[in-house]
């Protein structure tokens, strides 16, 4: 399995069972604002409709009487509700902060809620596992802890707070309102009253977090209850090892699982068996049951190897509804639909089955008959293909590497896919060199180039591109025109060798950086190695294959499993260690004479500060800025990095442990095990997360260049205030009259139409964006009267005759005409 898919599961394991370190409180002071610049990711916490919305982890789902659904969200720790026309909107929790707050909406908090059930009135509960309590959120959205002790483990019975659980997972709900809880940390079902008193109701395994079926998600501890009140859940009776002879493939882990029923009377019964085997190199065959739900004919319905099967109690008979058995997206009848591997599922009021597809990141729908249909989300395997396009359009199957080059042109190694993708500044998406699935070793043009995982990528002043061709152990080149030829190394011959051109050997190098001078700078086998101009190999620092931590120079100094290189303008070179490493996480500073020094970091771990002080977890690529400072994709914590020359380390953007696909500001951005990190000439960051690339910029604080004008007007007519304001991200407007917000008033201009001298006042703008907001000048809004009119005329007027007073104005006009006295014109 492709290590990337099995890391949300390392991450999950890490965070339930502890063995994360502590965090060190963190500093956005620099914060970065992030968009996505091409693909589109299939995860994330944006509320919306159908495919615009995106899901973390989905693991339950209940539905209401009103006909909607309610999914557990536990990779962004909320509580989310989806309308039967796929609108999804968040109900309770705040995505990417767990918390144990009660509280209204989005007020409340969670941490990795497993499960989730409607009674009858509507309100809904669910298994707080990382708090280890039971939560109540009532029809208004006020969510309540009913009972357990946040972060307080234990095995107590009693009402409310007195009670004490450990890692509750699934729930289910009686028709009488008796809640049922299966329990991993203490092996239980428990019941609780409507009144929050609780009660051990039977025995029970339900692994935790470091048990295959956590590991795997095939969710032991689903649970439901007939309208008899018998109760049935996904159980494990033990796990062994097994050792048939001396190769290792043939060893591996059995766990046999059962669905159980449980009478009123506690009486515990296994139903079947549901076997799950992983072998020792990491393949896990067999399915557990992921979900289980009674339909109103009293059939239970069981989700288990990507299908949903209808197992009858009356007769011991199971029937497939739907589902090929194969893991996958596929809507349609159920003889071509597909499910993910693990998938939790509900029945509505119109018997129509909900699905909180895990595997996928959505939710579906089934009919009667069995016909799947997808109703919100995206599918990973939707986002995570190989297609040319435009920004959103295009498609991503892992990309790693990133280069810019002196245009603008982003170039990204997308390695699983096997080819080298360029975008350009306009966001359009072209495959430059290899053809999408197709393994190999050739040289050649465009798609007659053949990569095996390429994963390192750097372009020179003159734009040529180099990779570090991981699966051949070669270093390729390409020029823009996609002619790739082999520089270093070659083919079938992996090694650690110096050596000019194919007499050179590589063994599965990683990061790959240029210098001003042409010299490439490669991670390959512990080692450090510098390719010249001319294609001459020799060993900057490290010895091959020798793994330590030693700071000294050349070959003294040691490495362990170095990723990511960066060069500055000075030729010093820097160096991730240790993807996927158990313990270190450093970065490393190595000087042209070859003298290697700690720059920043250690243990695994998440902190800002000093250099000694700072941790990283998983650093992948690295990129430096003009002025010396060092960027780190930090792989597993999820953020962006800075160092500074002075070794001073921050976050720039995302937030630890809270992976996704968000654009945002500073914590409020989301990434997805970014890997790959370049900047362009003007200082904006690519970086490559999940099946998508990132572009950020430093975020500015809103700024008013022009302020808005006094005015004086005449009532009745229009008047408008303006203002010019920048920041980034762009910011947004609400205007004010004597301190009070104006409703619609939301854009940098307010214009007013007939006012009158009830709209006189003091106007202003308040400007917002992710860093503040800052209020404008007041603006002063004068009204004035008009001018008065001339009274009307006396005695008369209108449309009637001639007045007497004007009769005798015109009489005297007439004499004063006929006694003037002429003149005589002389020449």
């Amino acid at each position: 399995m492709d290590r990337k898919l099995l890391r949300p599961l390392i991450l999950t394991v890490g965070i339930l069972t502890g063995v994360f370190p502590a965090r060190a409180a963190s500093d956005y002071a620099t914060p970065y604002v992030f968009t996505m610049f091409a693909g589109v990711s299939s995860i994330g916490s944006t509320d919306g409709l159908g495919s615009e919305a995106r899901f973390y982890s989905p693991q339950a789902i209940t539905t209401d009487a009103a006909g909607f659904a309610y999914i557990v969200d536990e990779g962004n720790h909320t509580i989310r509700r989806v309308s039967l026309a796929g609108v999804v909107t968040t109900l309770a929790g705040s995505p990417g902060e767990p918390g144990s707050a009660d509280g209204p909406g989005t007020a409340a908090r969670f941490d990795s809620p497993q499960g989730i059930v409607a009674d009858s009135a509507n309100n809904l509960y669910v298994t707080d596992t990382g708090n280890h309590t039971i939560r109540k959120i009532s029809p208004a959205g006020v969510v309540t802890t009913l009972a357990g002790l946040a972060g307080v483990t234990g095995d107590v019975n009693g009402g409310g707070s007195v009670a004490r659980f450990d890692r509750p997972r699934g729930i289910a709900v009686d028709k009488s309102d008796n809640l049922y809880v299966t329990e991993a940390g203490n092996r239980l079902v428990r019941k609780i009253t409507p009144q929050g008193v609780v009660s051990t109701f039977a025995s029970g395994s339900f692994p935790e977090a470091r048990d295959i079926g956590a590991r795997h998600k095939n969710s032991y501890g689903a649970i439901a209850v007939d309208a008899q009140g018998n109760v049935y859940a996904s159980s494990y009776a033990f796990n062994s090892f097994y050792d048939p002879g001396s190769y290792v493939g043939d060893y591996y882990y059995l766990y046999v699982g059962f669905v159980i029923k449980i009478t009123p009377d506690g009486t515990t019964q296994n139903l079947w068996q549901t076997s799950v085997y992983q072998y020792l190199d990491g393949r896990v065959s067999g399915y557990g049951t992921s979900g289980l739900a009674f339909n109103p004919a009293g059939i239970l319905l069981i989700a288990s190897g990507s299908q949903i099967i209808r197992y009858s109690p009356a007769d011991n008979s199971f029937v497939k509804l739907t589902g090929v058995g194969l893991a996958g997206s596929t809507d349609g009848p159920p003889d071509s639909a597909r499910l993910g591997a693990f998938f939790d599922l509900a029945v509505d009021r119109n018997g129509n089955i909900w699905v909180a597809d895990t595997g996928n990141n959505n939710i579906r729908r089934v009919d009667a008959i069995g016909t799947v249909s997808t109703v919100a989300g995206l599918a990973l395997e939707r986002a995570a293909t190989t297609s040319d396009g435009s920004g959103a359009a295009a498609r991503f199957t892992n990309p790693v590497g990133t280069a810019v080059d002196g245009a603008g042109n982003v170039y990204v190694a997308d390695s699983s896919t096997h080819c080298i993708r360029k975008i350009t500044p306009a966001g359009v998406v072209t495959t430059l060199a290899g053809t999408p699935g197709i393994a190999g070793t050739a040289d050649g043009t465009g798609p007659a180039a053949r990569f095996s995982n390429p994963t390192g990528i750097a372009v020179d002043a003159a734009g040529i591109l180099y990779v570090t061709d991981n699966g051949s152990h070669l270093v390729r080149r390409i020029t823009p025109t996609g002619e790739t030829t082999t520089l270093a190394g070659m083919v079938g011959n992996a090694g650690t060798a110096d050596g000019q051109g194919a007499t050179a050997q590589f063994l599965f190098p990683k990061g790959i950086a240029v210098d001003q001078s042409g010299n490439l700078y490669v991670a390959s086998a512990a080692t450090i190695r510098k390719i010249s101009p001319s294609g001459e190999t020799t060993t900057l620092a490290g010895f091959a294959n020798e793994v330590g931590y030693v700071d000294a120079v050349g070959s003294s100094a040691r490495f362990v499993a170095p990723y990511g290189v960066a060069v500055d303008a000075n030729n010093n070179v820097y160096v991730s260690e240790a993807p996927d490493s158990p313990a270190i996480a450093r970065i490393r500073k190595i000087t042209p004479n070859g003298t290697v020094t700690t720059f920043a970091g250690g243990d695994h771990g998440y902190g800002d500060g000093s250099a000694s002080v700072a941790r990283f977890h998983n650093p992948y690529g690295l990129a430096v800025d003009t002025t010396g400072n060092v960027f780190v994709a930090d792989s597993y914590n999820q953020v962006i990095r800075k160092i500074t020359p002075q070794g001073a380390v921050s976050t720039i953007a995302g937030l630890a442990d809270s992976p996704g696909g968000v654009d945002g500001t500073g914590r409020a951005a989301r990434f997805f095990y970014p890997q790959g990190i370049a900047f362009n000439a003007a200082g904006k960051l690519y970086v490559t997360s999940g099946t998508t690339i990132s572009a950020g910029v430093p975020a500015v604080l809103s700024l008013i260049s022009v302020q808005p004008q006094s005015l004086t007007v005449l009532a009745g007519s229009g008047a408008t205030f303006s203002v010019t304001a920048s920041g980034t991200p762009a910011p947004t407007y609400q205007w004010q009259r004597n301190g009070v917000n104006l409703t619609g008033a939301i854009s940098s201009t307010l214009s007013l139409s007939s006012v009158q001298p009830s709209d006189a006042g003091d106007y202003n703008v308040v400007v917002t964006n992710s860093l503040g907001s800052i209020t404008s000048a007041k603006a002063t809004l004068t009204v004035t009267a008009p001018p008065a009119q001339p009274p009307p005329a006396q005695g008369g007027g209108g449309g009637g005759g001639p007045s007497g007073w004007f009769l005798a104005a015109l009489g005297g006009l007439r004499l004063l005409r006929r006694f003037r006295p002429r003149t005589t014109s002389r020449l």
